[in-house]
């Protein structure tokens, strides 16, 4: 059985492992089905704790487990009291079958985040710095398609910008069509009409050297100046991407390791990128995790010393749902592991230390 051990994420500056507890062993699936009681005091402990903790403004009530749940990707869907909106709560395990992971199905939008991300957009896209508000509400929860608007002043002028909630998961808001009274650079255009042209062409197929054209001009340039420190290279794709499968994407080197980039087409003939990728410190999750090792160890009654071996590379890149694991070795002869487990991005980054399973070599 695992114990977990939590770690937040800053993206612009890396995977910062911090303030880790060791928590009580995770409920292993067994044969029989899981109580409501206990999903529901799983999410109200988990999630909704994690949620009060990043934006304390949202109004939270108890979970609620006792619904039938139908879903190819879920076992149990809870509904959980948002602000007066009952909010969907997906439940699944793990690839290991240990540990139940919840995963809030609505957007969790944050404005502040909404509108530096605005300004850097409306820069790189539209050549047009300015100041962007998105309302005095920072945080909001809310379903697949909603729509909500900011607003962009620049050269004492206010041009709306509309946000649509696209569906995926998780669902996330996207820039919906362009600004009115703004001109988009005339690259991105030019690109833009020949993707839509090739896209009405092959619907579910396009070329890599069309959509890496197109993410030069378009993400490419904002994710450079968003994300500095992560170094971005030339986009790497197939010579043709097939737009049909759920995990279409390319890949950027970056001074962190290999970084996914995710490819969606749209109605409107415009292709959707998305950087689905965080850097992980190996170094710092080798003292984090030694730390959590021998205090484990000693709540047992046992004293030994640990080390953690996370490889010669001091990053490393994980993408939703990934888990990459570090070897460690006790005084006294025993081994373990560590696993790195990267599944939702509010959960975040988890360790969780095991024993090395007798049918396949340590890591």
């Amino acid at each position: 059985m695992k114990s977990i051990c939590r770690a937040s994420a800053a993206l612009a500056g890396g995977l910062l492992l911090a303030g880790c507890a060791l928590l009580a062993p995770i409920l292993m699936r067994s044969g029989a089905e899981v109580p409501a009681s206990h999903d529901e005091a799983l999410v109200n402990r988990g999630l909704a704790a994690r949620l009060h903790r990043v934006a304390p403004s949202l109004r939270i009530g108890s979970a609620d487990c006792s619904r039938p749940t139908v879903s190819d990707t879920y076992y149990r869907i809870c509904r959980l009291p948002i602000d007066g909106k009952e909010v969907p709560i997906g439940l699944r395990y793990d690839d290991n079958q240990e540990r139940i992971i919840p995963r809030l199905l609505w957007a969790l939008v944050d404005a502040k985040a909404v509108e530096t991300s605005a300004a850097y957009a409306t820069n790189t896209y539209y050549h047009t710095p300015g100041r962007v508000s998105c309302g005095s509400t920072r945080w909001r929860v809310l379903p697949p398609n909603a729509n909500f608007s900011c607003t962009l002043v620049a050269s004492r002028q206010t041009y709306i910008i509309k946000y649509l909630v696209r569906p995926g998961d998780p669902p996330n808001p996207i820039m919906n069509d362009g600004i009115a009274g703004l001109h988009l650079d005339a690259d991105i255009v030019q690109t833009r009409t020949l993707v839509a042209e090739y896209l009405r062409a092959h619907p579910h197929t396009i070329s890599g050297s069309l959509v890496t054209q197109y993410y030069n001009r378009t993400a490419g340039r904002y994710y450079r100046k968003r994300y500095p420190r992560f170094e971005l290279k030339q986009i790497e794709c197939l010579k043709r991407l097939d737009l049909s499968i759920e995990n279409a994407h390319c890949e950027v080197p970056s001074a962190f390791g290999p970084v996914r980039i995710s490819v969606e087409s749209m109605q409107n003939g415009r292709l959707l990128f998305g950087l689905r990728s965080v850097p992980v410190d190996l170094r710092l999750t080798e003292r984090v995790g030694q730390r959590l090792t021998e205090v484990r160890l000693l709540a047992k009654g046992e004293v030994a010393s640990a080390k953690v071996d996370c490889g010669p590379d001091r990053w490393a890149t994980l993408t939703i749902p990934s888990v990459r694991y570090c070897s460690i070795a006790l005084s006294d002869g025993r081994e373990m592991r560590l696993g790195v487990e990267y599944y939702d991005e509010l959960e975040g980054i988890y360790l969780a230390l095991e024993n090395v399973p007798s049918n396949s070599p340590s890591p």
